[in-house]
C-alpha cells in the first residue's frame, strides 16, 4: 500500500510525457524564440548609429567622387569657394535636386553603386556598406532620401582643401560624446584606415567630415543630440 503514490506518480509523468510531447515542443520552441529574439534586439543598430553610418558613407563616396572624376571634383571646389560658409559645402549643394550641373552627383552615385553591390569592402565604414535604411524606393534613391529630405548636412574641411594633391581623408562627426572616430585616406589606388581626432588632425591630407547641422526651420532640431556640439569635432 505504500507503493500506491509512487505508482500514481509514475503513471501521471507517463501519461503526460506520452500524450502531450506536441505541448512540451511548444514551450521548447517558444523560449528559443524568445532568445533568438533577445538576440537580434541587442544586434540592432540604434538611430545615432545609422545616422553616422549614413554620414561616414557620404564623406567615403564624396572623397571617391572627387578622386574618380575630375568634373566631380571641379564642381565641389565651385561649390566651396561659393559657399557662405568658410570651409563647408551643404550637401544639398552637390546632390540636391535643383542642380544643373550633375557632375558630382552622377560621380557620387557611381561610387555609392559600385559598393553596393560589392559583396565585401574591407576599409569601409563598418568594414561593408551597411546600406542606408529603405524608405519607399529602393538603392541610391532611398540613400538620397537619408541625406537630403530627412537630414541637415554639411561637408566641413578643417584643413581646407589642396585639388592639387590626390589624396583625400574622410569621416563624419561622431554623434556621442567620443572626441576621435574612425578615418579612411583615399589615394587613387588604395584606401587606408586611421583614427581621427582633434590632435592628429593637421597630419591628415585633405581631410572632410560630414556633420549636421541644425535647421529649425526645415525640421532639423537633432533634439536627441542637445549635448553635442556639431562644431566641435576637428575644430
Amino acid at each position: 500500500m505504500k507503493k500506491t503514490p509512487y505508482l500514481i506518480i509514475m503513471l501521471f509523468f507517463a501519461f503526460f510525457s506520452c500524450e502531450k510531447p506536441n505541448e512540451i515542443e511548444i514551450v521548447e520552441t517558444s523560449e528559443e524564440e524568445n532568445s533568438n529574439s533577445a538576440h537580434r534586439d541587442i544586434d540592432l543598430p540604434t538611430s545615432a548609429e545609422i545616422l553616422e553610418n549614413d554620414m561616414e558613407w557620404a564623406a567615403y563616396l564624396t572623397a571617391q567622387a572627387i578622386l574618380t572624376n575630375e568634373s566631380a571634383k571641379a564642381q565641389f571646389m565651385s561649390a566651396l569657394s561659393n559657399s557662405e560658409f568658410v570651409n563647408i559645402v551643404r550637401i544639398e549643394d552637390l546632390l540636391g535636386p535643383n542642380l544643373i550641373n550633375l557632375s558630382f552627383r552622377n560621380a557620387f552615385e557611381e561610387r555609392f553603386n559600385y559598393f553596393d553591390n560589392l559583396p565585401d569592402c574591407g576599409r569601409c565604414p563598418g568594414g561593408r556598406l551597411d546600406k542606408p535604411e529603405q524608405v519607399n524606393c529602393s538603392g541610391f534613391c532611398s540613400y538620397l532620401k537619408v541625406l537630403l529630405n530627412e537630414n541637415c548636412l554639411e561637408i566641413v574641411l578643417p584643413n581646407g582643401f589642396n585639388p592639387n594633391i590626390s589624396v583625400v581623408s574622410s569621416t563624419a562627426h561622431p554623434l556621442n560624446l567620443d572626441a576621435f572616430n574612425d578615418a579612411y585616406i583615399h589615394t587613387e589606388d588604395d584606401v587606408t584606415y586611421r583614427i581621427i581626432n582633434n590632435i592628429n588632425v593637421s597630419t591628415f591630407t585633405n581631410p572632410l567630415v560630414v556633420r549636421p547641422f541644425i535647421d529649425v526651420l526645415n525640421g532639423c532640431k537633432y533634439d536627441a543630440y542637445s549635448e553635442l556640439n556639431f562644431t566641435y569635432f576637428l575644430h
